[in-house]
């Protein structure tokens, strides 16, 4: 599914956004686990200490703004 069709159907309530791919986040050390709602996963934590979600931060990479936030409520549009 292509990643504005994505945002718009399961994301639009949701302002910002992070674009990991599960390779950087394996690289950094985290455990996916599928959740059977591809291409989501959960990310598992070890401690869920405040060290283990800065590193999560990170790994997650640069916040971005969603363009499709709350965009089906100001066009009407169903999703």
């Amino acid at each position: 599914m292509p990643l504005e069709d994505l945002l718009q159907r399961r994301f639009a309530s949701f302002r910002t956004i992070y674009l990991p791919t599960a390779g950087r986040l394996r690289e950094c050390g985290f455990e996916l686990l599928a959740t059977g709602q591809r291409p989501h996963f959960t990310v598992r934590l070890r401690r869920a200490d405040d060290r283990e979600l800065e590193e999560l931060l990170a790994a997650l990479g640069p916040a971005r703004p969603n363009p499709q936030y709350a965009r089906s409520a100001v066009l009407g549009v169903e999703g």
